[in-house]
């Protein structure tokens, strides 16, 4: 049934948190944003991140068309974009809708 079902949508390649965490400020433009250690989280002990596309692909046909790092970069520029003008002056995304 594809209602009410878990889809995991990512590469399936694991990553690990801090890897992910360096992407993001990469894409800012200061690693020194992160701060390892500053606090505890229960998952803090995972030693990665990985999602099994494999029932998306199965039951959707869903495949990846951009990497991590690309849907990293687009996410985090998105953002920091929003970040830096009033939001008097947004207009709606629409490819936040597809």
């Amino acid at each position: 049934s594809v209602c009410g079902a878990l889809y995991h949508v990512g590469s399936g390649r694991a990553t690990t948190v801090r890897a992910y965490a360096l992407a993001i400020a990469a894409v800012a433009g200061d690693p020194k944003l992160i701060r390892f250690g500053a606090g505890e989280t229960p998952d803090q002990d995972l030693p990665s991140l990985v999602a099994d596309p494999a029932r998306a692909q199965r039951v959707l046909g869903w495949q990846p068309e951009h990497s991590l790092e690309e849907r990293l970069r687009d996410a985090t520029e998105w953002w920091l974009a929003r970040l830096q003008r009033p939001a008097a002056y947004e207009q709606p995304n629409e490819e936040l809708f597809r």
